[in-house]
């Protein structure tokens, strides 16, 4: 998905960068001579490969079903974890306060904490992402605004569309970003959850201290929570 988006950025940029180079060269004489004089054909075929860069990811991504066996395969592994550690939970409800106590402190160790550490790591990861993408919107706006300036200063008109075409395609490139990654709405939920998890970390010498007295059941309450 990343290279499709990065595919259709770069055919935009190599094929406003071949027009205007084309159109520019008439005028310029040192774009007429030497290796100058064949720009706008590396730019064409610049463009036409990062078009069949991005045609062919796009065809991958949608004929290898890729999302959705790593989606299947994320739930199954998902799925066992949680089968796993109910079922050590479950046999510590049975054995004496002292084993219970350590199969707690191994759900603890395993379970709990790679689970809050999962989701605050992955929460800051998304919203520096996001900062991210803020940041390369903006460079698109701003770019595309020069156009405006350079229209001021009588440029040639095909640098100025040219830098309206990149501009646009830094925004579109933003664009296509955050509808791939989400990384806002994943951030806001990643928190939720850590929030949620850190919450239900308080309860945890006190169900230490009810195991230690025989209230072996709280263990398997615990791990629902």
């Amino acid at each position: 998905m990343g290279l499709t988006n990065l595919g259709a950025f770069c055919t935009s940029v190599f094929s406003a960068g071949a027009m205007a180079w084309s159109l520019i060269g008439r005028d310029a004489a040192a774009l007429q001579s030497g290796a100058l004089a064949h720009g706008a054909i590396a730019l064409s075929a610049g463009a036409a490969l990062s078009a069949a860069a991005a045609s062919a990811g796009l065809v991958y991504l949608r004929q290898g079903r890729m999302l959705e066996r790593w989606m299947n395969k994320r739930a199954l592994a998902e799925t066992h974890r949680a089968r796993y550690f109910e079922g050590v939970l479950s046999i510590a409800e049975k054995e004496k306060p002292e084993a219970a106590g350590l199969a707690l402190e191994y759900f603890r160790r395993y379970q709990f904490e790679v689970q809050s550490n999962y989701y605050y790591a992955r929460a800051r990861k998304h919203e520096k992402s996001a900062n991210q993408t803020v940041a390369l919107g903006a460079l698109g706006g701003f770019v595309a605004s020069l156009s405006s300036l350079f229209v001021v200063f009588g440029a040639a008109e095909p640098g100025v569309g040219a830098v309206s075409v990149i501009g646009a395609a830094i925004g579109a490139l933003a664009i296509g970003r955050e509808q791939m990654n989400q990384d806002r709405r994943n951030a806001e939920r990643y928190d939720r959850t850590y929030s949620a998890l850190t919450a239900l970390a308080k309860r945890l010498d006190a169900i230490r201290a009810a195991v230690a007295k025989g209230k072996i059941e709280l263990i398997g309450e615990f791990g629902t929570a």
